[in-house]
């Protein structure tokens, strides 16, 4: 028998063993220690955002009926799927470029647990 532990990019499992359980069974316990708290917390990350709320939507939809995707739509699922990405991309980035914040994630809120919870 194989026992699989996997865990994702942000968890560190250590220190795994497997104890026989006193032999009173064929199986074994797997036993390891798990690390939750992911080890770049305090990272600060870019975030990516557009100004939309000043947008002239009129305008934007007028913008938007002009491109291909309107004037000359792809005649496949795929291609009128990039189609739609690529042309209103292409609009939002004329009305409401892209900007990126860069700033540290949220502190988790622990106000309604216990200091000996928070401590551990």
């Amino acid at each position: 028998m194989l026992d699989v532990l996997a865990t994702d990019d942000m968890i560190t499992a250590g220190e795994v063993r497997v104890d026989d359980a006193g032999l009173t069974s064929d199986h074994r316990l797997v036993v390891y220690s798990l690390s939750t708290s992911p080890h770049h917390n305090n990272i600060a990350v870019d975030k990516p955002f557009r100004r939309i709320r000043n947008v002239n939507v009129t305008e934007f939809e007028q913008a938007l009926r002009q491109m291909p995707l309107f004037t000359s739509p792809a005649t496949t699922v795929d291609g009128f799927a990039d189609q739609i990405e690529a042309d209103v991309v292409a609009v939002l980035d004329k009305f409401a470029s892209l900007h990126r914040s860069r700033r540290r994630p949220s502190k988790p809120v622990t106000r309604w647990l216990s200091t000996d919870a928070i401590d551990s």
